[in-house]
């Protein structure tokens, strides 16, 4: 890997990349090109996950931004968009084993990772780590190793 660069606002990074979504329902349900939302459909479709985790609006109370665990693009595509109100995307995260992706703001990256190593002993890191940023606010997906419900209390 190449020697991480420095930026005066955003701290280190190694690339930084612009992208969208090349199907078109997804780029304009999506914030910032519905890249999270493509690459998340993708990760399902593919096999490569079973599920992301990640937040929308409750069906009982739109206002209210609630975890969401998916499954199919209709999914991706009801919950695509930029939501700033506190979720914790991390609390739906079980014993599902490792074959999820989280969607989820930093801070809640850091109490993953926090808990994967309080779970393993170990570094903290999941399978896979990968950070997007949008323009208007940083967006993360991680492909975590879901820690132990109890963890989570």
């Amino acid at each position: 890997m190449d020697r991480p660069l420095r930026h005066p606002s955003f701290g280190s990074y190694v690339s930084s990349w612009e992208a969208w979504a090349s199907d078109e329902e997804i780029r304009f349900a999506g914030s910032s090109g519905g890249v999270l939302t493509a690459l998340g459909e993708w990760l399902v479709r593919s096999g490569r996950i079973k599920a992301a985790i990640t937040s929308a609006g409750s069906a009982s109370a739109p206002t209210r931004t609630v975890p969401v665990r998916i499954i199919s693009k209709e999914e991706f595509i009801a919950s695509a968009g930029s939501r700033y109100a506190p979720v914790s995307n991390v609390q739906s995260v079980d014993d599902g084993g490792t074959d999820l992706a989280v969607v989820g703001k930093p801070c809640e990256f850091s109490a993953l990772k926090s808990l994967q190593q309080s779970n393993r002993g170990g570094s903290g890191r999941g399978s896979g780590d990968a950070v997007l940023f949008a323009p208007e606010r940083r967006a993360s997906m991680q492909r975590a190793d879901s820690p132990k419900p109890s963890a989570l209390k």
